[in-house]
């Protein structure tokens, strides 16, 4: 090799490791380039993170936490601010628990929406039933059924609170979930978050705005979007009247998918905490529920909608006159003309009922059903994607719509086991626990299993009854939470909802003339019995604590709510106890516990009423004024706020004012 030659190689190995050593300088370049792009944006949201929560700003999100000084854990009572506008937003059922489970202690976790959590009244839910059937076929065995479900929620939701159950040393999830896919958070026909089709954002969200940052942005929205301002006052199903979805709405693709992909991340959250997971089918009130609105096809011209008008008028007035058969045939004429209007399908339902074609009039009960514009009731296709996650996950399913054919006298449910579209009779939820019961004697570890038998047989309703001291006044008291509801959209708008109506005050009338204050004894005792052999029992105790106020016997009502608030700060025991200590003349105290429960939860227009009857009594008028006005402020409707106003109006002699304040509660509630 000559020299210039080797002179040449040696220039060419000095280029290339300049080369090399550029290329090496542009890579880490690049590096440290998406190291500040990524890193210090991420380093700043953490520091406001942590700078947010060293202030005290923010809450929780959890659907646990942990009370200050306290060495177990309970429900949070903002635990829905995570997925609802705070003023939108329900509260769990209270419970507590220890974070680590007792011994030899079998471990429940209730999941769903409200239907799960026992609507209207959870003392009664099909989980507290459960604990019963559970403790009278095993005696000897600890049982722990812990109720994680909230009104509202649908399985986006769901999935995030198995998650915040998955560290607590879960046994078993049972998950009954369904009626609120299309109406909860992100669903097509919600009030709430608003749909999206992304599941991967949706997952994001949620996880945002458990954050104290992203409650941050949430509150500064809160105050700049039109749509977020307008959020007042939770008015139950009500809100959704106008939110309709079509059965051929294509998003509904989107909820079924959706559905399917959560079901299946809470059966692996809950393999992965080690437990079972039970998945429920939904029943739902095909017989005695009617849709609550339906929709004509988009392209029926006047012409066919006349005609399809025309067949339905006649066919009503041979169904009234009981001539079935004729009915029949001219429903059927208007269903050739449309046949995708849900009312429709329940009238001819009703007609085949009455003929004694029992299989055709499910075939259209269902139907209606599925037709129905405001999806308040899982469909069909919800209860097909439960089975196959089911099968898929080969997890163990509770096939709960088969249950409920099979206990309903003509196999279609109805009223003896609904009180409206969902929610479950007394009777309903025991059909649902001996159910479950069933799935779960398959699960149990031998150490329960083989520990001997009590009950070979779910316990029957009136043993439930008793035990759970399900009386005439419970029987009340959720007879009037129903009636109250079905007064109002979107219920008014049901067939016959004149009739059902007239039917139910009947019966209230009924249930009032055999003695309220009789009944209120009986519970009374029955809860007092119930806390006897549960100490711990929360239900039994807030139950008696009502009782005993209303009865007058404001120290005994006091005792037991300081015991309630002992295990969980709930602003609703803080309020009661409140409004215990007022009637003792204890306003200070009474005042003092209102403050806690509106620091718990500061959008509670009946707080902000008790403060103004405190204050009201004490004879601060001005101070009673402003109380009362806030409380109309966060709820206009709230009807005594308005008559209390009034009332303090009459004490400062303004007669017109107070006048005023009537009119304002006659148009909020015009009974």
């Amino acid at each position: 090799m000559t020299r210039s030659t080797r002179d040449q190689n040696v220039a060419d190995h000095a280029h290339q490791n300049v080369s090399s050593t550029a290329r090496h300088r542009r890579k880490r370049l690049r590096i440290y380039r998406l190291i500040a792009a990524t890193a210090v944006p991420l380093l700043v949201l953490l520091l406001l993170e942590a700078g947010l929560r060293l202030g005290g700003y923010g809450h929780e999100s959890g659907f646990f936490i942990r009370a200050a000084g306290r060495s177990w854990l309970q429900t949070n009572p903002r635990a829905g601010w995570r997925y609802f506008a705070p003023r939108l937003a329900r509260r769990p059922d209270p419970a507590w628990l220890a974070d680590t489970k007792p011994p030899e202690t079998f471990r429940i976790f209730i999941l769903g929406g409200s239907a799960a959590m026992g609507v209207p009244d959870p003392a009664f839910s099909f989980g507290r039933v459960l604990r019963v059937m559970l403790a009278e076929r095993y005696p000897a065995a600890r049982f722990e059924v812990i109720n994680a479900a909230m009104t509202a929620i649908n399985s986006h939701v769901v999935r995030r609170i198995a998650s915040d159950c998955a560290p607590l040393q879960p046994d078993l999830f049972v998950v009954y979930l369904g009626n609120n896919e299309v109406v909860g958070p992100y669903g097509p026909g919600t009030v709430f978050a608003g749909f999206s089709g992304n599941l991967t954002w949706i997952h994001a969200s949620i996880w945002t705005r458990g954050t104290r940052l992203g409650q941050l942005v949430g509150h500064l929205a809160c105050g700049l979007l039109p749509r977020a301002r307008a959020a007042t006052a939770w008015r139950g199903m009500e809100m959704f009247t106008g939110h309709r979805v079509a059965a051929d709405n294509p998003r509904l693709e989107t909820v079924y998918d959706h559905l399917r992909d959560n079901l299946q991340d809470i059966c692996g959250i809950g393999t992965d905490a080690g437990a079972d997971v039970l998945l429920c089918t939904v029943a739902v009130n095909l017989r005695d529920s009617p849709p609550f609105e339906s929709m004509h096809r988009p392209d029926l011209g006047p012409g066919a909608q006349g005609r399809w008008q025309a067949a339905c008028e006649e066919a009503a007035l041979l169904e009234n006159a009981g001539r079935f058969s004729e009915a029949i045939e001219h429903y059927r004429q208007a269903l050739e003309i449309d046949g995708g209007h849900a009312e429709l399908h329940y009238r001819l339902a009703r007609c085949f009922e009455a003929a004694g074609d029992r299989a055709s009039a499910k075939q259209h009960y269902v139907e209606a059903r599925d037709l129905d514009a405001l999806r308040f009731r899982a469909d069909g296709r919800i209860n097909k994607v439960i089975r196959e996650v089911a099968a898929r996950a080969g997890e163990g399913l509770v096939d709960a719509q088969r249950a409920f054919e099979a206990a309903a006298p003509l196999g279609i449910p109805g009223g003896e086991l609904f009180y409206e579209h969902v929610h479950m009779t007394f009777r309903g939820n025991h059909v649902l626990a001996a159910a479950v019961l069933e799935k779960v004697d398959a699960i149990l570890p031998e150490r329960i299993r083989g520990g001997g038998h009590g009950a070979k047989v779910p316990a029957d309703l009136e043993t439930c009854a008793r035990l759970l001291a399900w009386t005439d006044w419970s029987r009340y008291e959720s007879a009037v939470t129903i009636d109250r509801a079905m007064d109002r959209p979107p219920f008014k708008a049901q067939l016959d909802h004149d009739e059902t109506g007239a039917r139910r005050k009947c019966a209230l009338a009924a249930m009032t003339r055999t003695g309220i204050p009789l009944a209120m004894q009986e519970a009374a005792q029955a809860w007092s019995q119930l806390l006897d052999r549960k100490e711990q029992d929360i239900h039994a105790r807030h139950k008696l604590a009502n009782l005993e106020h209303d009865l007058g016997r404001f120290e005994s009502s006091i005792r037991h709510r300081r015991v309630l608030l002992e295990k969980i700060e709930d602003p609703d025991f803080h309020g009661r106890l409140a409004a215990a200590l007022a009637e003792t003349d204890r306003s200070d105290e009474a005042m003092e516990h209102y403050e806690r429960a509106q620091a718990l939860w500061p959008y509670e227009a009946g707080l902000q009423n008790g403060m103004g009857l405190v204050a009201m009594r004490g004879g601060d008028f001005q101070g009673a004024e402003a109380y009362f006005t806030e409380a109309i402020r966060l709820d206009p409707l709230y009807v005594e706020a308005h008559l209390n106003l009034g009332d303090v109006f009459l004490k400062r002699a303004e007669p017109r004012r107070a006048l005023t304040a009537f009119e304002e509660a006659a148009h909020a509630d015009p009974r």
